[in-house]
């Protein structure tokens, strides 16, 4: 049985902002889409950021290709949509919307990690990485609930003057 396709979708999430447009008839197209969302999120919290801050960098600076960063969000990201190990680095290399996730270019922007590079840099982390690693994310958490919990005191009494 034969359905018809829709070759665009348009989200108008901010009448102030440009809609966003879902398009399915274009050659750089990515069934992970979704992942742009948490990526918004990561941007707000600066989780990635932080937990990277925790992780030593013991490769040589001459021959490095990915920064820690891009790696740790690659990994992140791809467990995320569903990736539990590396073996689809090499599939995703190319992958518009995961080459977006590390900030690069989603066209032009050159591949992502390949799987041997993904699991040394897993494989790199011992204990004490994980450990600050933790701390950093329960202190992210604590940190944004403070503030929301502040605002929210702040929204319900008449005489607050202050915003946080």
């Amino acid at each position: 049985m034969a359905t018809d396709c829709i070759a665009q979708v348009t989200f108008n999430f901010d009448p102030k902002r440009k809609p966003v447009v879902a398009r399915f008839d274009v050659p750089y197209a990515s069934s992970d889409g979704g992942a742009i969302l948490l990526k918004g999120i990561d941007t707000q919290l600066g989780l990635t950021k932080r937990l990277t801050t925790c992780l030593q960098d013991e490769r040589q600076p001459g021959k490095i290709q990915h920064q820690t960063l891009e790696l740790f969000r690659q990994r992140v990201f791809g467990i995320a949509c569903g990736y539990a190990d590396c073996n689809d680095a090499a599939r995703l290399a190319d992958d518009a919307i995961h080459k977006l996730l590390v900030d690069r270019d989603p066209i032009a922007g050159p591949a992502l990690a390949s799987q041997p590079t993904l699991s040394r840099f897993e494989n790199a982390v011992g204990w004490r990485e994980l450990l600050a690693m933790g701390h950093g994310l329960a202190d992210t958490v604590i940190e944004h609930h403070r503030r929301r919990l502040k605002a929210g005191a702040c929204e319900s009494y008449a005489g607050c003057s202050e915003r946080v």
